[in-house]
C-alpha cells in the first residue's frame, strides 16, 4: 500500500473515504514553550474515491491532525464513516525532540 501512496504524490488534493477510529494527542517539544500536545485522530480503511467507479484502499490506519474542518463534524464515534479532501504527505512516526 505504501508504494501506492507514493504514486499519489503530494501536489494534488484528492477525495478520501474512511472509518473513524478514535481521538488522541501527539506530543512535541517547542524550545520556547516546552512540551506541547496537539489533537489528532486515527482513521481506518482509507480509500481514495476520486473516481467512484474505481475506489482503492490506500492505507489502513493513518493518524490525522484534528483540524478545524474535522472538529466542525461534532463528536465522531468509532465506526463513523467520513469523507474528506486532502493531500498525501510523508511524516516521521513517533516522538521527535527538536532540541
Amino acid at each position: 500500500m505504501r508504494q501506492f501512496l507514493n504514486k499519489i504524490g503530494s501536489e494534488e488534493r484528492h477525495t478520501f473515504r474512511a472509518i473513524f477510529g478514535k481521538y488522541s494527542y501527539k506530543r512535541y517539544y517547542d524550545k520556547l514553550r516546552g512540551e506541547l500536545y496537539s489533537p489528532t485522530m486515527v482513521v481506518k480503511q482509507v480509500e481514495i474515491i476520486d473516481d467512484p467507479e474505481k475506489t482503492r484502499l490506500v492505507t489502513d490506519h493513518p493518524w490525522l491532525n484534528l483540524t478545524k474542518n474535522f472538529t466542525n463534524l461534532d463528536l465522531l464515534h468509532s465506526g463513523d464513516k467520513i469523507q474528506f479532501n486532502d493531500q498525501v504527505a510523508e511524516y516521521t512516526k513517533g516522538y521527535i525532540n527538536m532540541e
